[in-house]
């Protein structure tokens, strides 16, 4: 992988089978400047939903989603680590980026976020503001609502993505 090759992920709660596919995955993408972003395994009705969320420095269109998606397929294919029916997803991360591995919280340090923690931490469970810093293993946020600034551990976090104000006018 091109862009800050480092496989690690801090979300305690990814099942093994979530980080098997993350790996393989990862090596599908490795000689290339695709970024992995997040696999989603999500139980949808009776079968399941693989989603992969990518990046690229150019952006992201149809024809390298089109692309990662017939490398993953082949794969799961040949592999079979799904014993279920499922459906697979690929597609950008979105305006409202999710933020998984350490490298994605330095790239966005001055950025507006929203982080979710497991449990409460300074008694509270939610904060929507500033990314100050990035450290090795923790984050600093300045919470919009109070003013207050936060200092989160990254393995507190159950969810934290990128949260821009949008403006149309």
């Amino acid at each position: 992988m091109g862009v800050g090759s480092n496989p690690t992920f801090f979300l305690p709660m990814a099942s093994s089978k979530t980080r098997f596919l993350e790996e393989k995955i990862e090596n599908l993408l490795a000689n290339e400047d695709t970024e992995l972003v997040l696999v989603e395994l999500k139980k949808q009705g009776k079968s399941w939903l693989l989603q992969v969320f990518i990046d690229h420095p150019d952006g992201v269109n149809l024809d390298l989603c089109e692309s990662v998606s017939r490398r993953i397929s082949d794969f799961l294919d040949e592999e079979d680590p799904i014993e279920s029916q499922f459906t697979l997803e690929v597609s950008s991360p979105g305006i409202e980026r999710p933020l998984v591995r350490p490298q994605h919280f330095e790239k966005y340090v001055g950025e507006r976020i929203e982080v979710k923690t497991f449990q409460a931490v300074s008694g509270k469970k939610k904060w929507t503001g500033s990314l100050l810093e990035f450290t090795e293993n923790r984050i600093t946020v300045e919470d919009e609502t109070d003013q207050q600034t936060y200092t989160i551990e990254l393995e507190a976090i159950s969810r934290a993505k990128l949260k821009p104000i949008l403006d149309f006018n």
